[in-house]
């Protein structure tokens, strides 16, 4: 999914007046008009996971403790190679058609 499709999704639940909306944000800013948008017609707004920018939120939930995930991810590739060899982690963001 790409962000227009996600702002066009939250517009059609929007028009459909749901009571509350929950999303994990494929960019925090650009969620921010629509989020506003939301909470303005009376919608409860949250993100969980990846954050919309406060200003386009009531709240938002990160259940996940990075550290620990990458602790046990480490831990599972270690035990798929033998606990022999390197491993590689890489996080690349797309935001606005550049890598950042």
């Amino acid at each position: 999914m790409d962000i227009s499709s996600q702002v066009e999704l939250i517009d059609a639940l929007i028009a459909q007046n749901v009571d509350a909306i929950g999303v994990s944000a494929i960019d925090p800013e650009a969620l921010v008009p629509v989020g506003q948008k939301a909470i303005d017609s009376g919608v409860k707004f949250f993100s969980w996971d990846s954050p919309i920018a406060p200003e386009g939120r009531l709240v938002h939930e990160n259940a996940a403790d990075p550290e620990l995930i990458g602790r046990v991810e480490v831990q599972m590739l270690a035990e798929m190679i033998d606990y022999e060899g390197q491993i590689a982690v890489s996080n690349i963001h797309k935001k606005k058609g550049k890598l950042k």
